[in-house]
């Protein structure tokens, strides 16, 4: 299994995963993918900062407990089809990680409880 570091923003890979967090999201257009996920490049597409706020939020909320984090998007080799086969049939991974935090990108932040639950309603 592939994981992310929190600290670092490192991927290394695990035969046995420490424990972890998860990010559950909707795709955007401007993903970071695995094989683009070492180059500097990355760093200037939208999907960086969700993949480094997630870390950045994991690392002050569940360290020293959790020190990593998967997300599907950098985790999973797409351009190998066993792996993305294994992903798709393997939800394991979200009932094995110690937290899971969702981003719903079409959902505006706001403080007032009742305006965010009809905006939750309505996102896709």
């Amino acid at each position: 299994m592939r994981l992310l570091h929190n600290k670092t923003l490192k991927l290394a890979e695990f035969l046995q995963p420490p424990p972890y967090a998860i990010l559950s999201h909707t795709r955007g257009a401007d993903e970071v993918t695995l094989q683009e996920f070492g180059h500097l490049k990355a760093q200037n597409k939208h999907g960086w900062r969700k993949i480094s706020e997630f870390c950045k939020t994991a690392d002050a909320e569940l360290d020293p407990i959790v020190e990593h984090g998967w997300i599907d998007t950098c985790c999973i080799d797409k351009t190998s089809s066993a792996e993305l086969s294994e992903s798709i049939n393997s939800m394991f991974r979200y009932r094995k990680a110690v937290c899971c935090y969702a981003v719903l990108e079409d959902v505006e932040h706001t403080t007032d409880d009742k305006v965010l639950r009809d905006r939750i309603k309505g996102s896709r």
